[in-house]
């Protein structure tokens, strides 16, 4: 069994006031958000007793000859009832609580429905409160993209475009204009204002202008 200090330490990083993030926590269960106040003890007493709660459930179907007894593994004289909430020794790092929550999740998986637990999402919720808190996070990007598929080719300047005979050709005409298969200049401003249909992006024959 987990010790108290262990969920104290939980509880007082879910409570926390940490803007612009969330003040309190907002737990996704049961397909609703259920909300825990910052500053309400009583919510905070709620946040304990049900992960206080499922540890003790899931020692139980570990140890099934100590269940519905005081008679558990941990610590020596305690009554296994969470209470109201007490603050715990010291306040806690996101690295730290990330860690905790590891091992409160260990302690606490031993029941068949544990995912689907209000408990699980409780701690799930206080993982991605954990995980937002970590420096650089607020300036890392959500999507990561191929930046080589992302690029729009730059338009060409309009005009100076060469013929295939190595021509230069005046502003306002390209390529296709002037008899060639087709104009290769990616966004070719000369195509559009000349009304060129002949492209790498619309490559008729010549013939079809």
């Amino acid at each position: 069994m987990g010790d108290r200090e262990h969920i104290r330490a939980l509880v007082e990083f879910a409570m926390s006031l940490n803007p612009p993030h969330q003040n309190g926590l907002r737990v996704w269960w049961n397909r609703n958000w259920l909300g825990f106040d910052y500053g309400d003890q009583d919510h905070a007493a709620q946040l304990g007793a049900e992960l206080w709660t499922e540890n003790r459930r899931s020692v139980e179907t570990r140890y099934p000859d100590c269940r519905g007894t005081d008679d558990l593994p941990g610590k020596i004289g305690e009554d296994w009832v969470y209470g109201a909430h007490l603050p715990p020794q010291r306040d806690r790092s996101p690295v730290e609580i990330l860690a905790a929550c590891a091992g409160f999740d260990y302690q606490a998986c031993e029941s068949d429905d544990w995912a689907d637990t209000k408990a699980h999402a409780i701690l799930h919720a206080i993982k991605e409160k954990a995980i937002r808190m970590l420096p650089g996070y607020d300036q890392a990007e959500w999507t990561i993209g191929d930046p080589t598929r992302d690029e729009v080719p730059k338009p060409a300047a309009v005009g100076g475009h060469q013929d295939p005979e190595g021509n230069t050709l005046p502003a306002g005409q390209c390529w296709g204009d002037r008899g060639a298969e087709a104009c290769t200049v990616p966004m070719c401003e000369a195509c559009v204002d000349a009304g060129c249909a002949v492209s790498i992006f619309n490559p008729l024959p010549a013939q079809a202008r």
